[in-house]
């Protein structure tokens, strides 16, 4: 018997599976909800009297989620979203390293703005979790003291 080579071709499929949860793939799932844990810690924030004066603002040392006022001080606010606590409650994800690169980002912000005002390093720590209508969120302030 003689074998031949045989062609195989190969197509590219795409999935549209975006507003699912649980069913693979899912597109920018990480980023949806990054996204809405952004929204519900400004909602939070702004109820907290913290004007929130901008998002997810790019330094040479990397993103700040948040960026708000109170009493006359800047917050500089990671956000950390998890829809379980299968691997811990969002808060434990912030390590010495993220510490550090908020404490950066902070400092080259309000260099870069030329600001003269005290700053503060603060943690939103949201659990959306499925079994809930209302999420758990825990304000964490002056994280870095």
């Amino acid at each position: 018997m003689k074998w031949a080579p045989c062609k195989i071709s190969f197509q590219r499929v795409s999935f549209a599976c975006d507003e699912k949860i649980g069913n693979f793939p899912m597109k920018n799932w990480n980023q949806k909800i990054g996204k809405k844990g952004e929204d519900l810690a400004q909602k939070y924030l702004e109820s907290q009297c913290v004007r929130i004066i901008a998002r997810n603002q790019r330094t040479q040392y990397g993103e700040i989620d948040l960026i708000g006022i109170q009493n006359d001080a800047y917050l500089f606010i990671e956000v950390k979203t998890r829809t379980s606590t299968k691997y811990g409650v969002p808060e434990l994800s912030i390590t010495d390293t993220k510490l550090q690169h908020m404490m950066d980002c902070a400092t080259d912000y309000i260099q870069s703005h030329d600001i003269q005002a005290s700053i503060r390093i603060d943690v939103i720590a949201i659990l959306l979790d499925g079994t809930t209508t209302k999420p758990e969120i825990e304000w964490i302030q002056n994280v870095t003291q």
